[in-house]
């Protein structure tokens, strides 16, 4: 980040240029605020209400981990990104390396998950059913 202030201040752009560069960051404040807060807000409730107690805490983190990374690498796994216009975007088979990374994040949530039941299982008094 260091290196990209320097390259911004460096290159002394318009003041056009910083009218935008501050107009881009309030909008995106903005869209962070008014809909990607309350979306994750609406998603963690439902997992709250509908998943069991046990399998709450690995499902969340399980989300929160991979909702960067889909919309990271949505663009580009759609087929809608322009990689020769974009050099941030790095001529990678992401059709392999996203549902890949992906899978790297949910393969230990998945074991967190095992272990909580197999804990909440073995914790259940004895004729008890655990529905929750």
């Amino acid at each position: 980040m260091v290196q990209g202030a320097r390259v911004l201040f460096d290159s002394s752009p318009t003041t056009a240029a910083w009218i935008g560069l501050v107009i881009t960051i309030v909008a995106l404040d903005l869209l962070n605020d008014g809909v990607v807060l309350p979306v994750i807000s609406i998603i963690g409730r439902s997992v709250t209400r509908v998943v069991p107690s046990w399998l709450r805490a690995p499902m969340q983190v399980g989300l929160i981990i991979s909702a960067p990374i889909a919309a990271v690498g949505l663009l580009p796994l759609l087929g809608t990104a322009d990689v020769t216009g974009n050099p941030t975007i790095q001529p990678l088979n992401y059709s392999v390396t996203v549902p890949s990374a992906i899978g790297l994040v949910w393969a230990p949530v998945m074991v967190w998950a095992l272990v909580r039941w197999r804990r909440a299982a073995n914790s259940a008094p004895v004729g008890a059913t655990s529905s929750t």
